[in-house]
């Protein structure tokens, strides 16, 4: 016997494994649009509140003049993201939007709190949030790992197994 074992030795079968991938992603996409959807409740809720904890991180790009806007307008794409994450046809584009927020956060997070050292909340969900920090950049590194495995996860497989994937593009041409 070959020393190698195959492929469809070392996993579980296609439909088993699919499956049980499949549902993993659903909760990662539910448990982050729930989470995002109760921050932006709190900020929508409180949009003053959230205007100030924007302009508490002195962000250089941003004058404080004008802070009102994002703490308008993020609560609002927080929800659009959310909404778009929990349904299969347009989770890749509530991921992005949901991804690209999580990477803005934590490099603020990081900015403010562990580089400049300000002792500042995160205005993460509204009023009630803890203070910025490593805590919050571990969090928002969770949320990111989960919002890449709810699209990865639930995504259609085309092939499966690997003999089925063409290996070169001669090979590619002639399938």
């Amino acid at each position: 016997m070959d020393k190698n074992p195959s492929y469809a030795q070392l996993d579980l079968p296609i439909a088993k494994r699919s499956r049980a991938a499949v549902i993993v992603g659903h909760l990662c996409a539910f448990a982050v649009a729930g989470f995002f959807l109760y921050a932006a409740f709190g900020k929508i809720t409180n949009v003053k509140q959230f205007a100030v904890d924007i302009g508490i991180f002195k962000m250089a790009f941003m004058d404080e003049r004008y802070v009102n806007i994002p703490a308008i307008l993020l609560p609002w794409i927080e929800v659009s993201a959310a909404i778009a994450l929990l349904f299969p046809a347009t989770r890749k584009g509530g991921a992005l939007l949901i991804g690209g927020l999580l990477l803005f956060f934590i490099y603020a997070v990081y900015d403010a709190a562990i580089v400049r050292g300000l002792d500042i909340v995160c205005g993460c969900t509204g009023k009630d949030s803890g203070k910025a920090g490593w805590l919050t950049i571990g969090r928002n590194t969770l949320l990111l790992g989960a919002t890449i495995a709810s699209v990865f996860l639930t995504r259609n497989r085309t092939s499966s197994s690997p003999a089925e994937i063409p290996t070169s593009a001669a090979s590619a041409t002639a399938v």
